[in-house]
């Protein structure tokens, strides 16, 4: 028999007296009946404790892979939760953390023995697939970058957040934390314009807008961002290049001018919106970008934290995007899809 059970998640809630409760499926990542394992705390190291001792393995968390946060946790604090995983040196700073809304312990249950399926194992999978892949679709954040965030004075956390649906996890986007705690979740079209201004995240599969009838396929995208001399005005270019895939609209796209109409519509749409979500996060003083990271150079004075976040929030912002699309013909009388040479 086995001696030693290596932990793959965690799921951690706020309990019914304010405490902490842990909970994980034991035996992981194997074929045997699974259990789910709740243990309430004070502090974060009592479930391990506790738990390699109410279960006949050892527990150890040097295989440890995934925390789960659920929501009201997440927007109560996080600080001391971090703080105590990363100062472990049995798990890995490259820790997945997931915010979970709606009931994840019954989540658990439901699934705990569909021993052909492993769930847990195919949800890492498809984490470490997003955070390796260039065409992110889904945001993913380890806890050395929450830390390193948290702690920096010009940037703030952000951790993808899950649903329970039913038998499902759905994405639901991208939590944005004020310092250790969640206060947004950005969706559909917010989260959508935040990959499009991440200076880090160049290519996406496809970009699809709803509102225009159209989709755009192999996007790839170029961010230029300045703050002038006052700090008082933020200035994004956004260079996008990519190939209209679909479009139901009433255009004529192989007329020139018709196309260039489209391209002038889908400009000022992303401009809007995404002059929309900047000034969302400078109401709620917030920095998932790291805007602030441009105001720091090598020589000369910096301006602090403080200071930053005064000067966030009252910025002006100005977002110019310039587009180069290839169009396909939208004559869907014969299906004929080509591009325009």
């Amino acid at each position: 028999m086995e001696e030693i059970a290596p932990i793959t998640f965690w799921y951690m809630n706020i309990g019914d007296h304010g405490d902490l409760t842990i909970s994980t499926l034991v035996p992981p990542l194997t074929k045997e009946d699974k259990s789910l394992y709740t243990e309430r705390v004070k502090l974060f190291k009592e479930g391990e404790k506790n738990l390699s001792l109410n279960y006949y393995r050892e527990v150890k968390l040097g295989q440890l892979r995934m925390l789960f946060i659920n929501e009201k946790l997440a927007k109560q604090g996080l600080l001391s939760i971090v703080n105590n995983v990363f100062a472990d040196p049995n798990i890995s700073q490259r820790l997945y953390l997931i915010v979970i809304k709606g009931d994840f312990e019954q989540f658990l249950r439901q699934h705990k023995n569909e021993k052909e399926n492993l769930k847990e194992y195919y949800f890492y999978r498809m984490l470490k697939h997003y955070e390796n892949e260039s065409q992110k679709e889904i945001t993913v954040a380890n806890l050395h970058q929450f830390v390193k965030r948290l702690y920096n004075p010009y940037s703030d956390p952000i951790v993808p957040v899950f649903k329970v649906s039913g038998s499902n996890l759905v994405y639901q986007g991208t939590g944005i934390f004020r310092n250790d705690k969640q206060i947004l979740t950005l969706k559909k079209i917010d989260n959508l314009m935040l990959r499009l201004l991440d200076v880090n995240d160049r290519d996406q599969e496809s970009l699809s807008i709803p509102d225009l009838l159209v989709s755009i396929g192999h996007v790839q995208t170029k961010v230029e961002r300045e703050i002038n001399e006052e700090t008082s005005t933020l200035n994004i270019k956004v260079k996008m290049q990519g190939s209209i895939e679909e479009y139901h609209g009433n255009k004529v796209l192989r007329d020139g001018a018709e196309f260039e109409k489209l391209s002038g519509q889908i400009e000022t749409y992303l401009e809007y919106h995404s002059v929309a979500l900047l000034k969302m996060l400078q109401q709620n003083e917030v920095d998932p970008l790291e805007i602030g990271t441009l105001t720091v150079h090598p020589v000369g004075n910096r301006i602090s934290g403080k200071e930053w976040e005064d000067k966030w929030r009252h910025m002006k912002v100005n977002v110019d995007y310039q587009l180069l699309l290839k169009p396909v013909t939208n004559d869907t009388s014969d299906n004929v899809k080509k591009y325009i040479q």
